[in-house]
C-alpha cells in the first residue's frame, strides 16, 4: 500500500539505525510530509539545543502521494532547527528525491548526532548505509554528485547535497538536489555539514501499492489539464506582463495576471499540500483552484484508501501548524539580543499581537499554551516535553 512505508532513525555517532513502521493513528492525525515531520522533530529535538551541535534533528520527510505519479508537483521536505533565526524551519525539496526515497522504502528519515568524519549517507531498497565521503569535502554539488554517482556505479541516483558555503556554515547556506534545484535560506546545508553529512542520496525499486491506480492516474491528467491546459495558465510569457518584475529573477511566475494572487495565502491548503509530499504551489492561494479540499480527498482515497473528509483535513492542518508554533515557542520564539536593538519599540507592539493571537487560540501568558488545548488537538502527549 502506499502507507508502508517506513521511519528510519539514524544516529551519526553510534552508526545505528534503528527502522520502525508508521502507526495508522499517525497517519490519521498528521498524514505524513510535513505534519508528522514536525511531530517527529518535535520528540527528538533537544530542548534549547545550538542549532550547529549535535544535538540538534533534522527530519527529511515526504508524503503518502510521493511516487504515486504526481510528477512535478511531487517534492520532499526538510525539518530542522535553524541556526539563522534559532527557530523550527521547513523547507520543500522539489525533484524527484522524494518519489525515490518512497521506492527505496522510507517517508520519514530522522538525522541526530554527528559522524566522526565527513560521510553521505547511501538509502536503498530498505537498506540504509554511512558511506565515507572524505573525497567531497570542498566539492561543488554537481562535483559532489558526480563522484557518488561513478563510487555507487549507478547513474539514476537522487540525491540532495551541500557545498562549501554549507561547509563554512553561512547562515544562509542551502542543500542542491541532484537536479540543481537549492532549498534553504535558513542554513539547512550548515545543519548537515555540522553532521558531517555531505549527501544524502536515494535509489529504490521496492513496489509501492496504490488503492486505485487507474483512477488515481486519470485524475492526476484532469488536473494537470486543469493547470496548464488554458491559454491563460499555460507556461509561456504573459503578453501583459511588464518585462521589469520578471527580470528580477528570470523565473515565470507562480500567477499570472489573468488570474493573480488575490486570496491571502491559505496556511491550511498549504499545510495539507506540505503533508501529503506535493508542491505547495498545488495550494488554491496559489493557483485558479477554489475546491482544494475536495481535491485533497480524492487523492488521498485514491491512492491510500484513507477516508479523510475536508473537515478533517482542515483539523490535521490546524494540529500540524499548532506543533510548529509551539516548537518555536519552546526554542524562544524571540531573540533576547534584538530587544536591545532600535526595534524594541516594534518588538513590544508584535508582543501585543502574539498575545491577541495567543488568546484567541486558547493559550494564555503563563505557559504560553494549556494542556486542554493539546487535548483538543490529540497532541497531549507533547506537553512533557514542553515543560
Amino acid at each position: 500500500m502506499a502507507l508502508n512505508r517506513k521511519i528510519a532513525h539514524i544516529d551519526l555517532a553510534s552508526h545505528q539505525v534503528e527502522v520502525c513502521h508508521i502507526p495508522y493513528e499517525w497517519r490519521r492525525k498528521f498524514l505524513s510530509g510535513r505534519g508528522l515531520g514536525a511531530y517527529l522533530l518535535f520528540r527528538n529535538l533537544t530542548r534549547g539545543c545550538d542549532p550547529l551541535k549535535p544535538p540538534n534533528c533534522a527530519v527529511i520527510s515526504t508524503g503518502i502521494l510521493g511516487a504515486t505519479g504526481a510528477g512535478f508537483f511531487e517534492c520532499a521536505g526538510v525539518a530542522t532547527k535553524s541556526p539563522l533565526t534559532r527557530l523550527v524551519t521547513f523547507f520543500p525539496v522539489f525533484g524527484g528525491f522524494a518519489g525515490e526515497m518512497r521506492w527505496a522504502g522510507y517517508d520519514h528519515l530522522i538525522i541526530t548526532g554527528k559522524a566522526k568524519h565527513p560521510i553521505f549517507l547511501c538509502i536503498r531498497n530498505g537498506e540504509i548505509e554511512l558511506r565515507d565521503g572524505k573525497r567531497l569535502t570542498g566539492k561543488s554539488a554537481p562535483e559532489s554528485f558526480a563522484i557518488i554517482r561513478k563510487d555507487l556505479k549507478d547513474d539514476d541516483i537522487r540525491a540532495i547535497l551541500i557545498d562549501p558555503p554549507g561547509e563554512d556554515r553561512i547562515g544562509l547556506s542551502g542543500i542542491i538536489t541532484d537536479c540543481g534545484w537549492s532549498s534553504g535560506k535558513t542554513g539547512l546545508g550548515s545543519v548537515l555539514n555540522s553532521k558531517n553529512i555531505k549527501g544524502i542520496v536515494c535509489r529504490g525499486g521496492l513496489d509501492l501499492e496504490v488503492k486505485h491506480p487507474s483512477k488515481l492516474l486519470s485524475y492526476y491528467k484532469e488536473l494537470f489539464d486543469r493547470f496548464v491546459g488554458s491559454s491563460d495558465w499555460s507556461f509561456k510569457t504573459d503578453p501583459f506582463m511588464p518585462e521589469a518584475p520578471s527580470s528580477f529573477t528570470g523565473e515565470e511566475l507562480i500567477a499570472h495576471s489573468q488570474w493573480g494572487m488575490k486570496m491571502p495565502r491559505m496556511e491550511i491548503n498549504e499545510m495539507i499540500a506540505d503533508s501529503l509530499g506535493l508542491c505547495n504551489f498545488f495550494s488554491s492561494d496559489r493557483t485558479p483552484i477554489h475546491s482544494i479540499g475536495a481535491i485533497f480527498h480524492n487523492l488521498i482515497q485514491m491512492a491510500s484508501g484513507l477516508e479523510i473528509s475536508e473537515s478533517d483535513l482542515i483539523d490535521i492542518a490546524f494540529r500540524c501548524r499548532a506543533i510548529e508554533r509551539l516548537l518555536d515557542i519552546r526554542e524562544t520564539s524571540v531573540d533576547e539580543n534584538l530587544r536591545k536593538t532600535s526595534s524594541s519599540g516594534i518588538m513590544k507592539k508584535d508582543y501585543r499581537n502574539f498575545s491577541e493571537f495567543y488568546r484567541e487560540n486558547g493559550w494564555d501568558k503563563r505557559s504560553l499554551v494549556k494542556l486542554r488545548v493539546l487535548k483538543t488537538l490529540e497532541i497531549d502527549e507533547l506537553w512533557p516535553l514542553m515543560r
